[in-house]
């Protein structure tokens, strides 16, 4: 049986793997430069899609922004409704966004957002909070509800309906989608007490993929040709942030190791292309310090971005965000010397360089509204908020 691409059996054939075999990982790669770097502030960033236009969070106050940096007005920045920690865009430039509904009590409710226009999504019923956390180039949705007790269920948006599907979790725990392809395949988490299984919701059927024989079983992608990016966690418990994660491409049922940079030892993979190209990062654990080191994955073996990146001006890379299809790529850094962090889009060699957004006004010059902050996701990735070369511990971050 096939769910977009996706054998059913083979996939009960990985979970049933001891998870000593599925952490064995060969030694990785590096590469010549081979990427452009354009730093786009000190803000956080996000998704890119196909034009190079990105998703920015404010360093200073938090608020949305859109980077456009290959259209005619490139380098523009522009303000954008809701919560960017939750913000996706695709390649129409439509927006998937979580906004406050103003008064109290206040409710989360999720959006599309397009050339300045809103447009809510319509709250299952029974339901009093909506979440997005995706929007593929079809305009659907992905994200999900909740209840005012906590119980969650994944919803899919598709041509002005709302659909809830799987089961429906007790109190405490959640339901995540976590990224949507453009045939609408759905992939995500699933949580009841201390285990976290995978699923794939596709064609109006719901799979609950297991745990691949870990702990906790974590996608972060889900690309066109139906390939998974996800990362696994052990048997510890509870899992807690130093736990060891190691990072796979599931295609059809076979899974592929994510390889770590040489010296380190964990890998955690955050997103992939149509390519099968995926990108994070590579850390190395002592004593429970982590090292972090931005990496891109092809056919599994790791590149080390710093190295590989032109024009960083002293920034290491510690972090990743996003890919896309022409294999540029959002990235986080820290320069030691200036003690200051600073986001960036790495643009393959070939293609043109988007301009260097610091010529862009800042955000508070360019409009009077402040946007409303959202709550926490329930299910969060880990990830680091340091630079490479600086011992730091893991802090869960929306």
């Amino acid at each position: 049986m096939r769910f977009n691409g996706l054998n059913v059996g083979k996939h009960f054939a990985v979970v049933a793997l001891a998870a000593a075999d599925l952490f064995s990982l060969p030694q990785s790669a590096s590469a010549a430069p081979m990427y452009t770097a354009t730093r786009v502030g000190v803000n956080s960033i996000g998704t890119i899609n196909d034009s190079g236009t990105a998703i920015l969070r404010s360093g200073d106050t938090q608020q949305g922004l859109i980077y456009n940096g290959s259209g005619p007005d490139a380098g523009l920045l522009q303000l954008i409704p809701g919560n960017p920690g939750y913000a996706s865009i695709n390649n129409s430039g439509q927006i998937a966004t979580t906004v406050t509904t103003p008064g109290w009590p206040n409710f989360q409710r999720a959006e599309i957002v397009q050339n300045g226009q809103e447009t809510p999504l319509p709250l299952p019923a029974g339901y009093q909070n909506s979440i997005t956390t995706g929007i593929n180039d079809a305009g659907d949705v992905t994200g999900y509800a909740y209840t005012s007790s906590g119980s969650s269920s994944a919803y899919y948006y598709h041509t002005g309906q709302m659909t809830l599907f799987g089961p429906v979790w007790p109190n405490g725990t959640s339901q995540t989608p976590t990224s949507i392809n453009s045939s609408g395949a759905i992939v995500g988490t699933a949580s009841s007490s201390d285990m976290t299984d995978a699923f794939l919701y596709s064609n109006g059927k719901y799979q609950d993929l297991g745990g691949f024989g870990a702990r906790q079983a974590l996608p972060t992608a889900i690309n066109d040709k139906g390939q998974i990016a996800l990362n696994l966690i052990g048997k510890q418990v509870p899992i807690v942030s130093e736990t060891p994660v190691h990072a796979y491409i599931d295609n059809n049922g076979q899974l592929t190791a994510l390889q770590p940079l040489a010296g380190d030892n964990y890998t955690r993979v955050l997103a992939m292309n149509n390519q099968g190209v995926a990108v994070g990062f590579s850390y190395a654990k002592t004593d429970g310090l982590l090292t972090d080191h931005a990496v891109v994955w092809q056919d599994g073996i790791a590149t080390e971005l710093t190295s590989a990146t032109a024009k960083l001006n002293g920034f290491s890379l510690f972090s990743t965000a996003s890919i896309n299809n022409l294999g540029q790529i959002t990235a986080k850094g820290w320069n030691a010397d200036r003690q200051e962090f600073g986001s960036f889009i790495l643009t393959p060699d070939g293609l043109s360089v988007p301009p260097d957004a610091h010529t862009v006004p800042e955000p508070s010059t360019l409009a009077a509204f402040s946007l409303l902050a959202a709550g926490s996701l329930t299910y969060r990735r880990l990830k680091s908020r340091k630079q490479a070369k600086r011992r730091v511990r893991f802090k869960e971050s929306g």
